[in-house]
């Protein structure tokens, strides 16, 4: 433990991540989706790093470099990529009703041509833009809300969906609902743990008043058989944590997808065999890798 902290200590992460993308070892996960009846309804799309002496490393341990260094844009751009070439690969194989959803930085909402970059990406794959959902949290509202509203609008007139992502972490939430064009409401993990455990009835109360406003709801961080029975019974559209899978890879993804086909079995069991086998598994399958030059 102590050499590895040291290890970790001594880590010029920029440096390091501006080589991993030149070096194109950016890979897309994706972490299944499902609706009430607990049948496949999607996925999250999730950018990995596979590092060559550090292996897969989670986002949260290099997103903020990104941010520091302007590599964000290069990483939000691909990963934005790998989603619409994969819905279309999934279509071509008759996943027609597949949807996707990515979460976009707010560093990377705010620049200039996020939309007209997005767009083009969904026009170039020529993929359907009402199977892609963007998720935002509201710290991507701080700066200029009438502008985020005017971005939100245009995406939303191409036919994508807008989520408001880690519902319940922050103190602005039910002003950007009452603002901004907005979805759909994803309920924060901890939030969700948290209030399933203390104050069941408060969550309740706050999918009750999405519908009501004509909010889509989504819970992340489902890990229990019971947290799924309480978030169903309650009315909750989609669940998303790692009762129903960890995130895996594109070749896992695709599987499921072909296992979910025409069924209304459970997919619990295909999905837990097939995450384990995704972890194992490199993208040998997928639509593409980052660009050797960061835009």
């Amino acid at each position: 433990m102590e050499n590895r902290e040291s290890f970790e200590s001594g880590w010029d992460i920029g440096p390091d991540l501006a080589r991993g993308i030149a070096a194109r070892e950016m890979e897309a996960w994706f972490q299944p989706q499902v609706e009430q009846d607990e049948q496949l309804a999607g996925f999250e799309a999730l950018l990995r790093w596979n590092h060559p002496l550090r292996g897969l490393i989670q986002p949260a341990k290099f997103i903020p470099a990104a941010e520091k260094t302007g590599l964000i844009n290069s990483l939000g751009n691909w990963i934005m990529n790998q989603a619409c070439l994969s819905l279309r690969k999934w279509c071509c194989r008759g996943a027609i009703d597949v949807s996707l959803a990515v979460n976009v930085s707010a560093i990377q909402f705010d620049q200039p041509h996020f939309v007209e970059q997005t767009l083009e990406c969904v026009a170039s794959a020529g993929v359907d833009a009402s199977r892609l959902t963007i998720e935002i949290t509201e710290t991507a509202f701080v700066s200029d809300m009438k502008r985020t509203a005017a971005q939100l609008r245009e995406l939303r007139r191409a036919g994508m969906r807008v989520a408001l992502d880690d519902f319940g972490t922050g103190y602005a939430s039910l002003v950007c609902l009452a603002t901004l064009p907005i979805d759909t409401v994803k309920l924060d993990r901890e939030f969700v743990v948290q209030t399933i455990a203390e104050k069941p009835a408060m969550l309740e109360s706050v999918i009750q008043m999405a519908h009501r406003n004509g909010f889509h709801v989504v819970a992340e961080g489902v890990e229990t058989a019971a947290q799924s029975a309480f978030l169903r019974s309650a009315g909750c559209d989609q669940l998303q944590g790692y009762y129903y899978g960890r995130p895996m890879n594109w070749d896992a993804a695709a599987a499921l997808i072909e296992a979910a086909a025409g069924t209304r079995t459970n997919l619990l069991p295909k999905i837990e065999v097939l995450t384990q086998v995704g972890t194992d598994c490199r993208n040998r399958d997928a639509p593409g890798q980052v660009p050797a030059t960061p835009e």
